[in-house]
Parts: C-alpha cells; structure tokens; sequence
C-alpha cells in the first residue's frame, strides 16, 4: 500500500522501506513492525485495490458500518466489531456500503512473530476473521500510533510504535480470553486469604 494509493475517505502511510530495514535489524523491533497504517471517515464511498507487499500482512478493523473485503476465492461482510487478518502476497479488493459506510483502521505488520500470532485465530481458508467487543483503549492506542509516526521515524519513536502495535493486534486476537477472564471484582481482593 502506498500513500499514491490512498482514495477520498481513507487516511494512512506506509512506512519507507530503509525504515523498514533497519526495524528489521532491531532487536527490539524485529519481533512485531509496523509497515502501514491507515483509517477511513466513513463519510465518502471508496473502492481500493490492491496486492499486498510480500512482506506485510494486512489487518482491517471495522468499528462501524458495513463494508465488504474480496480475497479472490474468498469473500467477506465486516460489519461493526469485526477484524480481518489476511497473509502477506495476497491479492484484495475492499469497499464501503452504500447504505451503511463503514469506519475502519488498518494496519499492515510483520516481524518474527507476525506469523504465530496469525496463526492463533486463522481458519482452514487461512484468513482469521473475528467478532470482538468494542474496546475503546484500543483506539486510542491506534491513534497514538498515528500521531507519533505522523511526525517522525526516530528510534524512539518506532520502538513506542511497535510496541503498542503489540498491544493493538493482540487486544483483536485475544478478545475472549480477556472478556472472560475479567470480571468486576477486584483480582487482588478476590485472592487475598482472610
């Protein structure tokens, strides 16, 4: 994906390839590395296609509306509360409903562990698509991302980035292990031995 990409109603940027190199070489970066990321407004229609870079693999979040996500032999409704995770190198098409446009955030990652992480939720269609709760901390942490890599790639700045990219995708991947392991009682309370 590449910001020439970019269609009315969709905000994003890839990262450069050097600054993807050097993420790579990172001990601190090289297990999980953003390479893209992006949001839609949910207020214009658009139709974007693409192949994915060989070396990404690609994440939608939809926290509103309908859209519609075509993977070539597999096809995808996405609806509020929904995220899709696709492997790197494969062709896609995705767009908006007429009717009910959707807002989605995106993010295209990769490292060492991109993979196993992939891995914990895909199907035998090899695409992991999931219903989650609304988690509002999850955006905010989106768009820390978006800020801070909005204004530059220092070293800093990247491993900030990458490690909340950790938080990000997991809080997706392991939604319903965190539901249901939380509950309104104190966990500290709840163990202490009277």
């Amino acid at each position: 994906m590449n910001i020439k990409d970019i269609i009315k109603g969709l905000q994003g940027f890839s990262l450069p390839l050097l600054t993807r190199q050097e993420m790579i070489k990172s001990k601190i970066n090289r297990n999980l590395y953003l390479t893209a990321l992006g949001f839609s407004s949910c207020v214009n229609q658009y139709l974007t296609k693409g192949k994915v870079s060989p070396q990404q693999y690609m994440l939608i979040y939809c926290v509103e509306g309908l859209g519609f996500i075509d993977l070539g032999n597999s096809k995808y409704e996405q609806s509020q509360d929904e995220f899709i995770i696709f492997p790197e190198g494969i062709s896609h098409l995705f767009f908006t409903s007429f009717t009910d446009p959707w807002r989605i955030y995106w993010v295209g990652f990769n490292g060492e562990l991109a993979d196993d992480l992939y891995k914990r939720g895909s199907s035998n269609s090899g695409v992991m698509a999931c219903k989650v709760s609304y988690d509002e901390n999850r955006l905010t942490v989106f768009n820390r991302i978006y800020r801070v890599l909005s204004q530059s790639y220092t070293s800093d700045d990247l491993e900030l980035a990458n490690f909340q990219l950790t938080y990000f995708i997991t809080s997706l991947i392991y939604d319903n292990g965190i539901k249901s392991s939380s509950s309104d009682e104190d966990p500290i309370n709840a163990s202490v031995i009277l």
